[in-house]
């Protein structure tokens, strides 16, 4: 939910003139380790960063691990019952590195939609 004036207008319509990227501008360090800003990114952190940050490293730990047991780990055994296993894992290695390009597609195109990614001035 954006935030808004009693007149219903955006309090900052664009997010490069918000508060933390203009502490991150001013590049003093007294100023980011100022209680309120902590408290500013450790709010926004728990509430809207942290689910998404962990499931992004559970999907790319997923596709690693699924990378590491189906081309090279199990890929070196000669046993024939570990081909549909090994095939598996590829399979899945690719699907998952797949999905993640897409959804990282996707994000940026939003960004970008939205004039979120515009250079700086």
């Amino acid at each position: 939910p954006m935030m808004t004036d009693p007149e219903g207008n955006l309090l900052w319509p664009d997010l490069n003139k918000s508060l933390l990227p203009s502490v991150a501008r001013l590049r003093n360090e007294t100023v980011a380790s100022h209680p309120v800003c902590k408290f500013i990114t450790d709010t926004k952190w728990s509430l809207f960063a942290r689910r998404h940050f962990l499931l992004w490293q559970a999907v790319f730990q997923s596709t690693l691990l699924a990378f590491l047991l189906g081309f090279c780990i199990l890929d070196h055994g000669n046993e024939p019952t570990m081909g549909a296993m090994i095939v598996g894992f590829q399979s899945l290695a690719c699907l998952l590195a797949f999905v993640s390009m897409g959804l990282i597609g996707h994000r940026v195109w939003v960004q970008w939609s939205r004039g979120q990614t515009l250079p700086r001035q």
